[in-house]
């Protein structure tokens, strides 16, 4: 195999890619962007001072241990995800009580909205943000690939992905926020897909017990959006660790729904960017996964810019954001 060769595929097939993108790829540009435990960390400080963040974390994980009782579970990620619902009952407690503040938000304004206050102070958290300007010339390119996706998908929660495009003007990506998103006509071009919510509707972040349950309930309406696409789009996850359990959820809801031939044919399709630290080139190698019941390319490279600038070389002679406003020009008439 050579080296780069599924991307030599996917220049030759002239496609372009569905993009999804991961919080990885917002620690990588942005400073001081924080992890899902760095997130928890940082609140749980306003809410409990006093206590040991690690024991809680510790006491969560072995109760879930000895009330599920199965080994096949994550559960580092089901306690992560009781400790979201308790940093934002107690969070919101502590707001009612007028014992913490929000800056811009009243009791009013948390009454008539009926927007979770722990919501609201998450979407104030990640509204501003800083870029690395060691990362400068690499975020040019990225900002030049997001162009060039057939779609965006993305669990982050910061407006980082739409605001690249926002050079574009009118051809900048199409926002659609959380999965009500699926239930909207779309055009399938030029579009991005926040799928755990935005800071621009602080009541669509999924954090709590009760959002990763109705996300999961939902999730088939991912896989179909990605299956209806995979024939004429590859998909390509950026800044995802390869035992994400978001994602490897998705990949097996829609491996689930394919043939053994259409996994064959999948399987060049299928690209996890794997950051390598210190790889200046890319690699590449392919793995069968009998959990997800399918195989896919995996690359590593510490170089996105070598990657990004290759997918450049993709071009249908209009950018899908132009696609996008051709449709809607023709539904109109």
């Amino acid at each position: 195999m050579s080296e780069i060769q599924c991307l030599n595929y996917l220049i030759e097939s002239n496609e372009y890619p569905i993009i999804f993108i991961g919080s990885g790829i917002s620690k990588r540009y942005l400073k001081d962007y924080p992890g899902w435990l760095d997130l928890l960390n940082e609140f749980w400080e306003i809410i409990e001072p006093e206590e040991d963040f690690f024991a809680f974390l510790n006491q969560t994980k072995n109760g879930l241990k000895e009330k599920l009782n199965d080994s096949s579970l994550d559960y580092e990620y089901l306690t992560f995800i009781e400790l979201g619902t308790y940093i934002e009952n107690r969070y919101n407690k502590l707001f009612f009580d007028s014992k913490v503040t929000i800056e811009g938000f009243t009791q009013k304004e948390a009454f008539f909205s009926g927007i979770s206050p722990f919501k609201h102070a998450l979407s104030i958290r990640f509204s501003e943000y800083e870029i690395k300007q060691e990362m400068y010339e690499e975020i040019q390119s990225f900002k030049k690939l997001l162009n060039k996706a057939q779609i965006v998908l993305t669990t982050n929660y910061d407006t980082f992905a739409e605001d690249c495009t926002a050079d574009y003007g009118t051809n900048r990506l199409k926002k659609y926020v959380g999965q009500k998103g699926f239930f909207r006509k779309s055009s399938d071009w030029g579009e991005i897909f926040k799928i755990h919510g935005c800071i621009s509707e602080p009541e669509s972040i999924v954090i709590s017990r009760e959002d990763y349950k109705r996300f999961d309930k939902n999730c088939v309406l991912i896989s179909a959006k990605i299956i209806s696409l995979l024939i004429s789009s590859p998909i390509i996850f950026l800044g995802y660790s390869l035992t994400d359990r978001n994602i490897r959820k998705i990949i097996r809801d829609f491996s689930s729904s394919l043939s053994g031939e259409e996994k064959e044919f999948m399987k060049d399709r299928i690209i996890i960017v794997n950051r390598k630290e210190g790889l200046d080139q890319i690699t590449e190698f392919q793995r069968q996964d009998d959990d997800l019941e399918c195989t896919y390319t995996i690359i590593e490279t510490d170089n996105f810019s070598l990657l990004y600038n290759e997918l450049l070389n993709i071009n249908q002679g209009a950018y899908p954001s132009e696609v996008r406003k051709f449709q809607e020009l023709i539904r109109a008439c």
